[in-house]
């Protein structure tokens, strides 16, 4: 497997739990607790789901001939990125249930993202050491095609913020 492939599939990953939609629907989970999980699970990709998936998707295609190095600098900074993100789509799905344009509606964005950010910043880390830590386990394991190509660490230009 390549290196970007890895780190493209990553990206995708956070969208797993939405596989145990089905299972959810045919009643084939037979244990309440089991299902409670999952219930949760999916909920949180739906609601959630939904502003990652764009702002992935966007991140996919304007590093699509990027480095891994690059895939890593925005990967850092993509927690807190994503928080106003979801903070908006918070306030937008609320305005599809019940519209309203009171100002103290308009100023509930900054505030349910400073709420939601207790969540999602520690959640969003943790997937991506997570991520981080598979990455560097299969290149320690010589899993990438591609490490072959790399060389010696020494032997490669250092990183710059430009490349």
């Amino acid at each position: 497997m390549k290196r970007v492939t890895y780190l493209r599939l990553a990206a995708v990953f956070p969208l797993l739990p939405l596989a145990a939609l089905p299972l959810l629907s045919s009643g084939a989970v037979v244990d309440d607790f089991l299902q409670g999980i999952l219930g949760v699970l999916v909920m949180s990709v739906l609601i959630g789901g939904i502003p990652y998936a764009g702002a992935a998707g966007l991140s996919l295609y304007l590093l699509r001939s990027k480095s891994p190095e690059a895939h890593w600098r925005l990967a850092r900074w993509a927690p807190l990125i994503y928080v106003p993100l979801f903070g908006v789509a918070l306030f937008a799905s609320g305005q599809v249930v019940k519209p309203s344009t009171a100002l103290r509606d308009l100023l509930a964005i900054p505030f349910l993202s400073a709420v939601y950010a207790i969540y999602v910043l520690p959640v969003g880390y943790l997937y991506v050491l997570l991520a981080w830590l598979g990455y560097r386990s299969l290149e320690r394991l010589g899993s990438f095609e591609d490490a072959a190509q790399q060389g010696n660490e020494a032997d490669r230009p250092p990183l710059t913020g430009l490349q």
